[in-house]
């Protein structure tokens, strides 16, 4: 690639916001996904084009399209980032001790109901160890180091990327004292079909689609009476008797009032739930760590699916 005169100049997060423009697919979901302005990421990209002396996006039919350049860029700028971000983190970790700085992503749900409860001894016996937790339904990209660990459902369209199954959620329908009182409860898949469901708000990227499992039970195709786009969010739904909807194991211990099982003859939807983390993290101390613990404690716990190590 041939360089611009200002190339000694090249900025790393230049680099990054080019990167996460192409994996949102445009600028403006990639303005709201870092917070910032959508004229401020012009900038940048056009200050980025003006620093190694080449266009890296053209305008069809008011879409941003690679160059061959930006595709050349785009092939290798996220194993660089990668890199440096990976290098940074052994720098930053002690030979002896779990210590430095880890990022973890996960789901709303997963952040909400029961994760520092499971980490609380983890992090007692680690003090050196600074946890930042993202909680997002939206898988953050570990190949370029949004977040160096993950713990949600399983990410198909990552290479190089190591993921160890931790747990597995039983996805039941329950229902509250209040709305059965209010409602009934129904006796069977038909009488189902008349009820308030609450349902997932589909979207690909979420790798939810065993959410809405009920649904695709009924004769009929029934429009949820509410749907909402976290796990955290279907609970206090159901909590608050708006409806019969799809609750873990985990969401049902953790709630606020008592629910009651619906339909309890039938088996609802399995999610299994993995630990992830690039394959250049996983001789990190503190990941492996992280992991370890956590897979002995789920295997104690009375909610997780027996399963063969590997």
């Amino acid at each position: 690639m041939k360089w611009g005169p200002m190339r000694s100049k090249l900025n790393i997060d230049k680099l990054r916001t080019f990167y996460l423009i192409v994996k949102q697919g445009s600028v403006k979901q990639a303005a709201e996904y870092q917070g910032m302005s959508i004229s401020g990421l012009t900038r940048q990209i056009a200050a980025l084009e003006e620093e190694i002396g080449h266009k890296l996006f053209r305008n069809v039919h008011q879409r941003l399209v690679l160059t061959p350049k930006g595709e050349l860029l785009y092939e290798r700028v996220g194993k660089i980032l990668s890199e440096i971000d990976s290098a940074v983190k052994y720098l930053d970790e002690d030979d002896s001790e779990v210590n430095g700085n880890l990022t973890l992503s996960t789901t709303n749900s997963i952040s909400v109901l029961w994760l520092m409860d499971d980490l609380a001894d983890f992090l007692k016996a680690h003090p050196q160890l600074k946890l930042t937790v993202l909680g997002s339904d939206f898988a953050h990209d570990l190949s370029i180091r949004e977040a160096d660990v993950a713990i949600r459902p399983y990410i198909s369209d990552l290479a190089g990327l190591c993921q160890d199954y931790l747990l597995t959620y039983r996805l039941n329908l329950y229902a509250s004292e209040f709305y059965i009182k209010q409602f009934g409860l129904p006796k069977n898949i038909q009488e189902l079909e008349k009820h308030q469901l609450v349902g997932y708000t589909n979207n690909e990227q979420n790798n939810f689609c065993n959410f809405n499992w009920h649904l695709k039970l009924l004769k009929n195709k029934v429009k949820p009476y509410i749907s909402i786009n976290t796990g955290a969010g279907i609970l206090r739904a159901v909590e608050n008797g708006l409806g019969i909807g799809p609750i873990s194991q985990q969401g049902e211990k953790n709630s606020r009032v008592p629910l009651v099982r619906v339909l309890p003859d039938i088996q609802g939807s399995d999610v299994d739930i993995y630990f992830s983390y690039p394959e250049d993290l996983m001789f990190s101390r503190r990941v492996l760590a992280l992991k370890d613990y956590l897979q002995k404690r789920f295997q104690k716990q009375e909610f997780l699916k027996t399963r063969k190590a590997g």
